[in-house]
């Protein structure tokens, strides 16, 4: 199995994904044991939903689920180009998952204000390894520690549940995808 190989600043894809485009599964299996964002507010009455963006491409959000624990089964697909922006993406940044409760009043800019309950950041380098890459795993949703509990250390974060996704690369076999502006069937 080849592994990626650093390539000046950053980190290069395997052969047979650098400069190309590709397909991205990203699948948003579950939310698990939700914690309420705001003082007096019952984790069953949660209305959770997830947002994330990779990187130069439109946000995706869920479907709302209903209280501290739900399965979302969202599998969307993001074409990507894997060129040295996507590979600086993956090493640097990575998947940032964002839960938010839909039941929250909007009230302000602050994370608590907003209805965020935790973020989750999904390391993906190992999908610049190979076309056959699989990211899986239940991941902690984290919250910086709230101005409002000042018993709290400064950068504290408390695990606000868990979040478990998939991503991988639509096995796309021998399709040709065509340049922009080039008809779907004309490249053959």
């Amino acid at each position: 199995p080849h592994s990626p190989k650093p390539a000046g600043t950053g980190i290069q894809a395997a052969p047979g994904l650098m400069d190309v485009s590709k397909t991205l599964l990203v699948h948003i299996i579950s939310v698990d044991g939700l914690a309420a964002p705001r003082p007096g507010v019952q984790p069953a009455s949660l209305k959770p939903y997830v947002s994330y963006q990779i990187r130069g491409y439109r946000e995706h959000f869920t479907r709302t689920g209903s209280g501290p624990t739900f399965r979302f089964e969202d599998i969307s697909r993001v074409a990507v180009r894997v060129d040295a922006e996507f590979c600086k993406w993956a090493e640097v940044e990575g998947l940032q998952l964002l839960v938010f409760d839909a039941s929250a009043p909007p009230a302000g800019a602050t994370e608590e204000q907003i209805g965020m309950i935790g973020e989750a950041r999904v390391p993906v380098l190992q999908l610049l390894a190979s076309p056959h890459a699989h990211v899986q795993g239940r991941y902690a949703l984290q919250r910086q520690a709230s101005v409002a509990s000042p018993a709290a250390p400064v950068g504290a974060a408390g695990s606000m549940g868990t979040i478990e996704i998939s991503v991988r690369w639509l096995d796309e076999g021998t399709a040709v995808i065509p340049p922009p502006g080039a008809k779907a069937g004309a490249a053959r």
